[in-house]
């Protein structure tokens, strides 16, 4: 993406292997690069801030996950009622 070769060995790296769900991180990855791009573009698509919008975006999309698990994880299900067949 915009990273420098400095910034690229001093990103921490997991491969999709190791988290398990390729192409979950495949996404994930893709949102980060286009958040960090969004940025930059912001900032006025100036260099030398690569890095930084990397680390940005990362947190950004990982407060969105958060918050998209929280949603769905704390909404109660809503059973229809049971009936029983008439015969």
């Amino acid at each position: 993406m915009f990273l420098t070769d400095a910034e690229q060995r001093a990103r921490p790296h997991i491969s999709p292997n190791q988290l398990g769900g390729g192409e979950m991180m495949d996404e994930r990855e893709r949102r980060i690069k286009a958040r960090a791009f969004e940025l930059w573009q912001r900032e006025g698509s100036l260099d030398g801030r690569s890095l930084g919008h990397w680390l940005q975006a990362e947190r950004e999309i990982e407060e969105e996950e958060l918050e998209d698990s929280g949603e769905n994880g704390s909404k109660p299900e809503t059973l229809a009622p049971s009936r029983k067949a008439s015969r």
